[in-house]
């Protein structure tokens, strides 16, 4: 089949709507982790924001309040290490 402009944006849509629930789903699973796991915490710094958890760890170079997966940890309870100068 030929992709025209007609059906071309709704495939795009379709595939942007897939990859956003994978990524919800995903940031589910890294919420649970962090209420689950003891030691779980979040540390903001110079270096960024990141969402340890055990073997697994989430980073960005933006501060936590860039960081919606983080500060929704931290809103939930799991401990937070702010070492920004």
């Amino acid at each position: 089949m030929v992709a025209t402009q007609e059906t071309t944006p709704n495939c795009q849509t379709g595939q942007a709507q897939r990859l956003e629930r994978e990524t919800v789903l995903h940031d589910l699973g890294y919420l649970r982790q962090a209420a689950a796991l003891p030691h779980a915490h979040v540390i903001c710094g110079e270096g960024g924001t990141f969402l340890h958890l055990g073997w697994t760890t989430v980073s960005t170079l933006a501060p936590i309040e860039r960081f919606p997966l983080a500060a929704f940890a931290v809103a939930r309870g799991t401990s937070f290490i702010d070492i920004r100068p």
